[in-house]
């Protein structure tokens, strides 16, 4: 049976979609494909690196991107608070301190990583991380896609999944905020849970 200390779903804000994108921030947090994310246990961080020069890339169409948003938003994405060789010591740190609560005395539980896009959150911080030459923390068989639990549904059975997952967040309390790196890391937790249940109890 899967924990909360078994998934751990990432989420990064970036000015690029190249391999060596400029990051912006990380969210993570901890879940269970039982009952999501919940507000009040579990891993629950933002790594917030704005506009600090990371020698990483910067394109024009994801900059204009940003530059769409509402200022307040795109205001918070830019305003630093840890360097990014700082925040990826961080997330390691983060990571092994779930690794060690998964202990069950016996036998060490893997760690299920999930994104959104294996393509995207995963190749752009394995990039970070080798520009630094800090250690990945993960090994690659620990990383989920959560676009391959997407691609299992139809359109109307994705839109159940969508409603359950807003209900959830409004059970708990929790107010959505797109492009936030972890309001959508929650997200994406609450839905591959709600994904993985629907799978479960699926009756053709």
């Amino acid at each position: 049976m899967l924990t909360v200390k078994d998934n751990l779903m990432i989420d990064i804000e970036t000015l690029s979609t190249a391999a060596n994108a400029h990051i912006l921030s990380i969210g993570i947090c901890s879940f269970t494909l039982e009952k999501g994310a919940a507000t009040n246990w579990g891993l629950k961080e933002t790594y917030r690196l704005g506009l600090i020069d990371q020698g990483r890339k910067i394109d024009t169409d994801t900059l204009a991107f940003w530059l769409k948003q509402p200022k307040k938003l795109f205001k918070k994405q830019c305003e630093p608070e840890i360097s990014l060789p700082d925040a990826l010591k961080e997330l390691s740190n983060d990571l092994e301190l779930v690794k060690k609560m998964s202990f069950d005395g016996v036998n060490e539980q893997k760690q299920n990583i999930w994104c959104n896009g294996a393509s995207f959150d995963f190749t752009i911080l394995r990039d970070a991380f080798a520009q630094y030459g800090i250690p990945l923390p993960w090994k690659y068989y620990q990383e989920n896609c959560m676009r391959s639990i997407k691609a299992l549904f139809n359109s109307h059975i994705e839109g159940q999944i969508k409603q359950e997952v807003e209900e959830r967040l409004k059970s708990k309390g929790f107010e959505l905020e797109n492009h936030d790196a972890l309001s959508d890391a929650i997200w994406q937790a609450e839905y591959v849970s709600a994904a993985v249940n629907k799978i479960r109890t699926y009756k053709p």
